[in-house]
């Protein structure tokens, strides 16, 4: 490798020096128009959600079903909505955490 390309490796590996280059990328268009696209296109908002599960069986003929329900609070919108930053990240090449949320399911009768 030349002398120019370890001295760009070096720089590369040095710590911070990937979020601050990431940082700077935050400000350009291109950035705002993607982080905009990602947080538009964001579904999960506080609230309460119902999951239904309906299993049609072949033999015997017959149907089972299920229901859940789960409330996402504003902090937890918060928090997912952080995910749009962070897959990013993910696309620069930078180390990455999403955010989860684990909430109880709570069954309805």
């Amino acid at each position: 490798m030349t002398e120019l390309g370890n001295q760009i490796m070096t720089l590369a590996q040095t710590p911070g020096f990937a979020d601050t280059l990431f940082s700077e990328f935050l400000r350009e268009e291109i950035a705002i128009d993607l982080y905009t696209q990602l947080n538009n296109g964001f579904y999960w908002q506080a609230g309460e959600y119902r999951l239904d599960l309906e299993i049609k069986c072949a033999s015997p003929t017959k149907a089972e079903n299920y229901s859940w329900q789960v409330k996402l609070t504003a902090d937890d919108e918060k928090k997912l909505r952080l995910n749009s930053i962070i897959m990013m990240k993910e696309l620069c090449n930078i180390k990455i955490q999403y955010n989860f949320i684990y909430k109880p399911y709570d069954t309805v009768t």
